[in-house]
């Protein structure tokens, strides 16, 4: 029996048993919209009170259950001594904090771009950091306030003080970190490499599956033309996500297939199309038209989570910002060509039968072409240079590394390119 269970092919048909069930459908998308939750900070900053708000009170649990050796180990007043101190300076160091990361906000759209606002709102580090410096302040507070409790027996307060001595560390970690992370947010390097990494997220991404692991929709398909009804969207906005899991369990439940008509990254008012439904026998239901809708995460503002474009054009407005004539910086122009190159060298769609990277065989997806890629990235600064010799080098060799060290749909992209822009290869 435990051979079986801890078998290799026990664990396969459990997984295609989800599959088909659903199941992992519908997880993957929760964790994915749990994911995208968890970048804005006001929700880490809470779930982290939350939990020590928690702890304070599982100590009155805890506590009854202690050994009566360790009852009396730590004394009370002590311990609300040092829940007052670390409560002041939390404060104190939470309101600090926070003032750094406004002149972070600051620095980085009156000097890089405004757009990178999007890259520092969804920095997880300073999530983690700001939100434990808060959690330890309601730990303490809470503590605090529960010390003057009647409910608070010896063994209590040994409890509270072991929880003490965990948020205390956690706290020394998170300052640690901290202080090494304020270089990123404070200036030039730093910050664009954090918004290269974030933009090779999605991209990385797009080689993987440029279809989300759906059909790829071309342009001249017959599905233009079948008959069907149009989910149209019901607000203003850009399209963050599309749930591509959560739209082939919609098509399996309906027996249709469904052709969606916008990509991540794209602007859509209240009325545009965003699918098309086929192979639909029955009329159309309002309940599922929403059910499809909804699988498409319609917000205010793009995120990097499934658009490869974002990031690349906001490298390539820093790059143009330094070009700009009340700039006049070629150095960080430069810089931001060769980002944008190893970019768009993991770019490429990985070689291989496309059928074999189809999950979700009733869904329908245009993939975003690699040339749209190379307009909004090297295309947008090339327009902005000039004569300068430093400049077209960088061009030059930003070209010739893509137009070897790609794939073959990769290395056709950078010379059609290079041949929009007039750069020679040779």
């Amino acid at each position: 029996m435990f051979q079986r269970l801890f078998s290799l092919g026990f664990w396969v048909r459990f997984r295609d048993a989800l599959k088909k069930s659903g199941v992992c459908c519908m997880l993957q998308s929760i964790v994915r919209i749990a994911l995208q939750w968890f970048r804005r900070l006001y929700v880490r900053v809470s779930l982290y009170a939350v939990i020590a708000f928690l702890a304070v009170f599982v100590s009155l649990w805890i506590g009854p259950y202690l050994p009566d050796t360790l009852v009396g180990f730590v004394d009370g007043t002590a311990l609300r001594i040092i829940l007052t101190t670390l409560g002041t300076s939390m404060l104190a160091v939470t309101t600090f904090s926070l003032s750094i990361l406004a002149s972070s906000y600051h620095f980085a759209a009156s000097n890089i771009s405004p757009r990178m606002e999007a890259v520092i709102s969804a920095d997880t580090t300073t999530h983690s950091v700001l939100a434990t410096f808060m959690g330890a302040f309601l730990f303490s507070l809470t503590g605090i306030m529960l010390l003057a409790t009647p409910w608070v027996t010896e063994a209590t307060v040994f409890v509270l003080f072991g929880a003490t001595l965990l948020v205390t560390a956690q706290v020394i970690v998170a300052m640690i970190r901290w202080i090494n992370h304020i270089e990123s947010l404070s200036g030039y390097r730093g910050a664009v490499s954090l918004l290269q990494k974030q933009a090779l997220m999605p991209v990385r991404g797009y080689a993987a599956s440029p279809a989300l692991g759906c059909n790829q929709l071309e342009e001249a398909s017959p599905l233009h033309h079948e008959a069907g009804y149009v989910i149209r969207a019901d607000k203003d906005g850009y399209v963050q996500q599309i749930l591509e899991t959560a739209l082939q369990d919609q098509a399996c439940d309906l027996q249709v297939r469904i052709v969606c008509l916008v990509q991540p990254g794209d602007f859509v008012t209240r009325g545009s199309p965003l699918a098309r439904v086929l192979d639909t026998g029955v009329p159309e239901d309002e309940e599922k038209k929403k059910d499809i809708r909804d699988r498409f995460l319609i917000r205010d503002g793009r995120t990097f989570l499934q658009d490869p474009e974002f990031g690349l054009s906001v490298l390539a407005e820093i790059g143009v910002r330094a070009l700009s004539p009340g700039v006049n910086d070629p150095v960080t122009a430069v810089d931001i060509i060769h980002r944008l190159s190893a970019i768009l060298q993991r770019a490429a769609p990985q070689e291989g039968d496309p059928h074999d990277a189809i999950k979700n065989d009733r869904v329908w997806i245009a993939p975003v072409p690699m040339d749209r890629l190379y307009r909004v990235s090297l295309e947008t600064v090339a327009r902005y240079v000039d004569a300068e010799p430093e400049l077209q080098a960088a061009l030059e060799n930003a070209y010739g590394r893509l137009a070897k060290a790609c794939s073959v749909a990769g290395m056709q992209a950078a010379r059609d390119s290079a041949e929009r822009l007039k750069i020679s290869l040779s």
